[in-house]
C-alpha cells in the first residue's frame, strides 16, 4: 500500500490514527501538486484516490498538469509497485488518465483529529505474509515494511522513506519477541511519530489474544518489543502481525504497512518446551 504517514508521541501519550489513512483536522497541503504515499502492493491508482479524499483541488490539477507535460514530451515519473519493492516508473498516458479518473469520482472527505492510542484493527487475518522461517524455524526472519513519501506536481519525486525489518521468536505463552531495525532513507524530515502497533493471533482462525503499540522511537535505530497474549498456546497455532505506522507533516495524516509473519505452532504441553515451530 502507499501510504501518506502517522504519527505517535512516545510513551503512547499523543495522537494516533484510526485507520490506514486518517487525515488530521487543519491539515495544509503544498501548494502546486499533492503528497501521496505508498507501501507494497498498493497501486499509484490508489493512492491518488486516498489522496483526493485529502485535497481532491491540488490533486486533480496536479494530474492534469501532469498529463500536460507528458504530452508536451516530457518524461513523468509515478511511483509503482513492482516484486514487493517501491520503484518510480515512467508513466503512461494509461496511468495518469486512470489516476484522474479515480481522483475526480473521489469525494472528498473531511479530516478528523486523532486523539487517542490506535485502536483495534481487523481484519489481521487478510495481512499478507512477508519474511521467511529461520533459526532452525523456530524464529520468522525478513519480516518487512516499506512507507514511501512522494509529491507530485509536474512529476511525482520520491522525498522520504522509511524501511523496517523484523524478526519474530515465538513463545507458547504468547510473549513472543520482536527484533527490530529501522532505516530513514532519504529523509527530508517529512515524517514523524513512527510506531508499531503489534497482535498476537491464535489458532487456526487467528482469533486476537493480545495487542499493543510501541512508543515512537528515533529514524534509524534497532530495539526489541515483546508481546502478549490472554492464552497459553500449547500445541496451538501463534501468529504475530504488525503494523508499522507513521505520520506526515505536510499533511498532516497517519498511513501504515501491515503484514504478519507465518503461522508457528508450539510445542504440546507434555514436552514441556516453551517454543514454536514455523
Amino acid at each position: 500500500m502507499f501510504a501518506v504517514v502517522l504519527a505517535l508521541a512516545a510513551g503512547l501519550a499523543a495522537i494516533a490514527p484510526t485507520s490506514a489513512h486518517a487525515s488530521s483536522a487543519g491539515a495544509t497541503g503544498n501548494s502546486g501538486g499533492f503528497w501521496v504515499t505508498m507501501t507494497p502492493g498498493e497501486t499509484f491508482t490508489q493512492a491518488v484516490t486516498q489522496a483526493s479524499q485529502e485535497s481532491p483541488g491540488q490533486v486533480t490539477a496536479a494530474l492534469n498538469r501532469m498529463l500536460q507535460h507528458q504530452q508536451a514530451g516530457q518524461g513523468v515519473y509515478i511511483p509503482e509497485s513492482k516484486n514487493g519493492a517501491l520503484v518510480q516508473v515512467k508513466a503512461s498516458r494509461s496511468d495518469l488518465t486512470g489516476a484522474l479518473a479515480a481522483a475526480e469520482s473521489t469525494a472528498a472527505v473531511a479530516g478528523s483529529a486523532a486523539t487517542a492510542i490506535v485502536p483495534y484493527s481487523a481484519p489481521q487475518a487478510s495481512w499478507p505474509v512477508r519474511g521467511n522461517a529461520c533459526g532452525s524455524n523456530r524464529a520468522w526472519c525478513n519480516l518487512v515494511y516499506v512507507i514511501d513519501a512522494e509529491f507530485c506536481s509536474q512529476t511525482c519525486t520520491l522525498e522520504d522513506e522509511l524501511y523496517a525489518r523484523l524478526t519474530v521468536n515465538p513463545s507458547v505463552y504468547g510473549s513472543n519477541l520482536v527484533s527490530w531495525t529501522v532505516l530513514y532513507s532519504p529523509n527530508h524530515g517529512d515524517f514523524d511519530g513512527y510506531h508499531f502497533q503489534w497482535f498476537v493471533l491464535k489458532f487456526a482462525a487467528e482469533n486476537q489474544c493480545g495487542t499493543g503499540n510501541t512508543s515512537s522511537f528515533s529514524t534509524s535505530t534497532s530495539n526489541k518489543f515483546t508481546t502478549n497474549c490472554d492464552t497459553v498456546l500449547w500445541n496451538s497455532r501463534n501468529t504475530t502481525a504488525v503494523e508499522y505506522w507513521a505520520h506526515l507533516k505536510p499533511n498532516g495524516s497517519w498511513y501504515s504497512d501491515k503484514a504478519k509473519d507465518g503461522t508457528a505452532v508450539c510445542q504440546p504441553e507434555s514436552t514441556e518446551n516453551t517454543y514454536c515451530l514455523y
